[in-house]
């Protein structure tokens, strides 16, 4: 596991990037399972509550691991596409700035009731798994996934755009809540 907290990614790296994802789910379970927590907001730092955070994190990362496995799947896909020049930027520097991209409406928490999350939580946390088990080939495939926002991403680099965005929303909660309510006790 990576020295640093959840919130923060650690210099990019496929290993470091996936230890961090599986860091970060250990505060998502923990976000979902403690209703108080789960229930905490802050409406000048964040329209949603914490555990709402935490499954748009799921959401999004599931879909990632539904794009990686794609490329896996289909090697030439994309091949002859490419980054944003922001992509480059977001994913060397392993963070971008609050409010610069809004959720589309598939991913906003309100889309999953509060007793179909557990079921999120397992399916996203099973693909992440399976995923880590094929880190070679994620690491090899030259396959592209267009992302809404930061252009074709290669599998390597949504795992590095998932870590990326986890941190970020972890951020968000660790201002709403503080680092004692996340810290393992």
């Amino acid at each position: 596991m990576s020295a640093t907290p959840p919130w923060w990614t650690d210099p990019w790296d496929l290993t470091a990037d996936m230890d961090k994802i599986h860091q970060q789910w250990v505060i998502v379970r923990r976000l979902l399972e403690n209703e108080s927590l789960s229930g905490r907001r802050d409406p000048e730092i964040s329209d949603w509550s914490c555990g709402e955070q935490a499954v748009h994190m799921l959401l999004i990362a599931l879909t990632m691991a539904d794009h990686i496995e794609g490329n896996l799947d289909e090697p030439d896909r994309g091949r002859g596409e490419s980054l944003q020049d922001v992509a480059s930027r977001v994913l060397t520097k392993g963070g971008f700035s609050r409010g610069v991209a809004k959720a589309p409406p598939e991913f906003r928490p309100d889309q999953t009731p509060p007793d179909q999350r557990s079921e999120l939580l397992g399916s996203t946390i099973a693909a992440w798994e399976r995923l880590s088990a094929r880190a070679d080939e994620i690491e090899r495939c030259p396959a592209r996934a267009l992302h809404f926002v930061l252009g074709y991403l290669t599998s390597s680099e949504w795992v590095r755009m998932c870590a990326v965005h986890n941190a970020h929303h972890l951020r968000i909660v660790l201002d709403i809540v503080g680092e004692e309510a996340l810290v393992a006790k």
